[in-house]
């Protein structure tokens, strides 16, 4: 089979006067019919768009319920945006920059994907958000490298959303230098997905991930890696039945994960590594209401290291006003100066299975665990908390706790 032609070659069409010989029959057409075969394997037999060559381009093809607009066809990335509404479309960023000197709207029922880091939408003035939505559902981002360029507050910026998915996107230099800006994803809703993003940001004023309002709900938060941001995962405000796994968090300026406010959550398979020995730096940070204390909480199998308190507060993973707690599996090396889990004023709670120490040559976490306040009917069973500055546990002044005399952990 001869390969795809670059052009079509002309026949050499004979003169009347030839005889049937002249030309050769085989040179009139060498190869012709094997490069026709070609063209119609690639393109097929029926006209199905508008084509600058004779390799298929994706410009705008209409199909029976969506069709794709290609951005680079379009006066704007927002002119290819408000063409892709118009049926509920995908609209596809070529490799490419794609200036933006104002926020970008999005509507319901669409995709904005590109090619990977390759396609680029970069800010160019300051902005609230770079790509906004209010009140849609049923959409899709990814794929796509958000360039704040500090001047954006936020990357995606999303106001009461359903059943959405923002994945496999590239976002850095989001916030700006002077304030502690929201987030490089930044929004509220229910039902979604935000997985296997790229979050960086070169000034730390900006959370990775910022989750809020009590009517965000059913989110999965996973695979995500983010470095250098003011917060990693922050979610505030009452959002609940959420997932966040799987997730690499390092050098955040003040905690690593923040949850207050939750319910029914589960926090498992995180990587947090020198989230910032300031006064407020945590690891991860679970907090409910004094008042109604929340319940449901699952931290589990996170592998931590060197995320200090640095003000002498609080454990890498701090637990408060919680009810109903499984804290196990989890490896909590080098944490804060009190303890590698801190619990303050939770009740059934569940500590089995954790590794808390201090290997640095100045050890500075006093205890593997550390509880204190009406911490009440625990059972502290089969971890190992030997190898901190002052002890293996703090038992504090809870009642009705299991295991924080000898014989249950291994605390020397």
């Amino acid at each position: 089979m001869a390969t795809y032609p670059t052009a079509i070659k002309s026949f050499t069409n004979p003169l009347a006067t030839d005889f049937l010989s002249s030309p050769a029959h085989a040179t009139q057409h060498t190869q012709e019919n094997d490069e026709i075969n070609a063209i119609e394997t690639e393109l097929g037999t029926v006209v199905r768009g508008t084509y600058s060559s004779l390799v298929l381009r994706l410009n705008d093809v209409p199909g029976t319920a969506a069709y794709f607009i290609n951005a680079a066809n379009h006066t704007s990335l927002q002119a290819a945006i408000n063409a892709g509404s118009a049926s509920g479309g995908a609209v596809f960023l070529p490799a490419g920059t794609y200036n933006i000197g104002t926020q970008l709207e999005m509507y319901s029922n669409m995709t904005l994907f590109g090619v990977g880091p390759a396609s680029v939408i970069r800010a160019t003035a300051s902005m609230v958000g770079m790509l906004h939505g209010t009140a849609i559902g049923t959409i899709s981002v990814h794929d796509i490298q958000f360039d704040g360029n500090d001047t954006a507050k936020n990357g995606i910026w999303m106001e009461n959303i359903s059943y959405y998915d923002f994945s496999h996107n590239f976002f850095h230099d989001i916030g700006t230098t002077t304030e502690d800006s929201n987030g490089c994803i930044d929004y509220w809703g229910h039902h979604g997905v935000v997985a296997n993003n790229n979050i960086r940001d070169t000034n730390g004023s900006c959370r990775g991930i910022f989750i809020t309002a009590g009517s965000s709900f059913e989110i999965a938060v996973i695979g995500n890696v983010f470095d250098n941001c003011w917060n990693g995962i922050v979610s505030d405000d009452g959002a609940h039945h959420f997932v966040i796994d799987g997730n690499s968090i390092s050098n955040s300026r003040a905690i690593g994960i923040a949850i207050s406010t939750v319910g029914s959550i589960t926090v498992s398979n995180n990587t947090l590594y020198w989230n910032s020995p300031s006064a407020t730096s945590l690891g991860i940070s679970v907090a409910g209401n004094a008042t109604t204390q929340n319940k449901d909480v699952i931290v589990a199998n996170n592998n931590m290291n060197l995320n200090r308190s640095g003000g002498g507060a609080n454990g890498a993973i701090t637990l408060h006003y919680l009810t109903n707690v499984s804290v196990t599996g989890n490896v909590v090396k080098n944490g804060s100066a009190l303890g590698g889990i801190f619990a303050d004023n939770c009740l059934d709670v569940v500590i089995t299975g954790n590794r808390c120490f201090d290997d640095l040559g100045t050890k500075a976490q006093a205890y593997g665990l550390y509880l204190t306040g009406s911490t009440d009917y625990c059972a502290i069973i089969g971890n190992n908390f030997r190898g901190n500055l002052t002890g293996g546990i703090s038992a504090g002044t809870g009642t009705n706790n299991v295991g924080t005399g000898a014989g249950y952990n291994i605390t020397a």
